[in-house]
């Protein structure tokens, strides 16, 4: 029911929307609803569950879509933005166009891998029973989890209790930085999964321990990430106990505290010192009712980046495509040699989205559609690993999934596909851990044989074989 009334609301707002900008473009509606009855099909062809990176990203487009023409021409920087962007009506158009291609290509790609591949019964064991659920993936995944907080630490030292500046330049291609930003997320999610599945009260009282930790460093850098950490937490949890109705009661209460604590970074980033300590003092004197406007603002400012990028910034060569998906380190692709340039100022990078429409339709359209394939596959790969029991793969798998999304939107290309490296990079490891976890069953299994017998057993296999090369 409720993906009927999400369809149903989705359907009203793009016909309101566009009845008020552009009441001649019939065919703007027309291509908004094939693509949301394909995603609609595809739902219910491969048996797509919440935990679905294909219905995220579809339904988050095509939400942004509908939303981003109505702030398309308002907001101006400090409004929630980083940067003061005003689009035409020709660049609004465009941007709409950009994510229902990205939304439709990626429901084509998806369509696509499952006529290739058609939805098959889980298997009755995809890992042996307690390979992610043994005490040693407990203790990895905590040691994973602490990893970006010390990155962060060891990245910023003092200055998480006092800097001058808000983003210090030295955080610029500082790869520890890249590093701990691009894990955070994971690894709440990691311990979120870590307070249901710890089966002592000390590692669940350390897992609730870290994920404070982890709000006060994101609340000392003032950034965006804090109003995610406990939309991330309540996944964690959902992912370990996905037929709990606590658990979907938390989800829901943290998608409300999310939407709420983007009103703090928001009103920090404004302030003259930086830091934990300045922080809270701003705090004590009060942040001012929730902003809403300026919320809505930092939300759908995707809409105006893309635009902006797409039609409006210069045409990007087609070297930078292939530096953007090139998988080797930066320094060896000349990537730190054009990222200056991929920016609108130094707060504020182009958008994968806009990049590859700045390429062309072509461009957009096919990187999506292998999108929609991959995500068509891990969809599958993600569900079975739920069903299993074995929560964390899937969860890592799907949170992997959801950063490539969240990327896509205000950063860069290159930053976003190599989210899909990592992904596919994990798919491996789970293969190879499976592949080692049977071998290691089956050689459990044989019999003992004693170290005489396979002694002498090798000796009367070599003795045979000298005698049958004898005339």
């Amino acid at each position: 029911m409720s993906l009927w009334l999400i369809i149903a609301a989705l359907t009203a707002a793009a016909i309101g929307v566009i009845t008020a900008f552009w009441a001649e473009s019939v065919a703007f509606a027309m291509l908004f609803v094939v693509v949301l009855i394909g995603a609609v099909a595809l739902h219910g062809r491969m048996g797509l569950g919440a935990f679905s990176p294909i219905s995220v990203l579809v339904f988050l487009y095509l939400t942004l879509a509908v939303t981003g023409p109505l702030v398309a021409g308002t907001v101006a920087a400090g409004q929630g933005v980083s940067a003061q962007i005003s689009l035409s009506l020709l660049a609004t158009q465009g941007a709409y166009l950009v994510f229902v291609t990205a939304a439709g290509a990626t429901v084509v790609g998806a369509l696509l891998y499952s006529i290739a591949r058609p939805p098959q019964t889980p298997q009755s064991e995809l890992l042996p029973a307690g390979t992610l659920g043994s005490h040693r993936v407990r203790m990895i995944a905590a040691i994973f989890s602490i990893t970006p907080l010390g990155l962060e630490v060891a990245a910023h030292g003092a200055g998480l209790l006092y800097r001058t500046e808000y983003i210090p330049f030295s955080d610029a291609g500082n790869p520890i930085v890249a590093a701990a930003h691009t894990l955070a997320l994971p690894a709440i999610a990691v311990l979120g999964w870590l307070t249901q599945v710890s089966v002592t009260r000390i590692g669940k009282f350390l897992s609730y321990s870290m994920l404070v930790l982890y709000s006060l460093v994101l609340f000392a850098l003032g950034t965006r990430t804090l109003a995610l950490l406990p939309v991330m937490a309540a996944l964690g949890m959902l992912a370990a106990r996905p037929n709990s109705a606590r658990t979907r009661a938390i989800m829901l209460f943290a998608t409300v505290a999310g939407v709420l604590l983007l009103q703090v970074p928001l009103a920090l980033r404004t302030s003259p010192y930086h830091g934990l300590l300045p922080y809270f003092q701003t705090l004590s004197h009060g942040i001012g009712t929730f902003n809403a406007p300026a919320v809505a603002s930092n939300v759908l400012f995707a809409f105006q980046l893309t635009g902006q990028v797409a039609f409006v910034a210069p045409p990007l060569s087609l070297d930078t495509l292939w530096i953007s998906l090139d998988p080797r380190p930066g320094a060896s692709v000349g990537w730190y040699d054009i990222a200056p340039d991929l920016r609108i100022n130094f707060y504020t990078p182009y958008n994968a989205l806009g990049e590859l429409a700045n390429h062309g339709w072509l461009a957009l359209a096919a990187f999506f559609v292998v999108v929609g394939a991959y995500f068509g596959h891990l969809s599958g790969q993600v569900k079975r690993l739920l069903s299993l029991g074995q929560g964390l793969a899937g969860l890592i798998l799907f949170g992997l999934a959801c950063l490539f999304i969240v990327l896509t939107l205000q950063y860069n290309l290159r930053s976003s596909v190599r989210i899909l490296y990592y992904t596919l990079a994990f798919e491996l490891a789970i293969s190879l851990v499976r592949v080692i976890a049977r071998y290691a069953m089956a050689r459990r299994r044989q019999p003992p044989v004693p170290a005489l017998r396979l002694i002498l057993q090798r000796i009367g296999m070599e003795t045979d074989a000298i005698t049958s090369q004898l005339p």
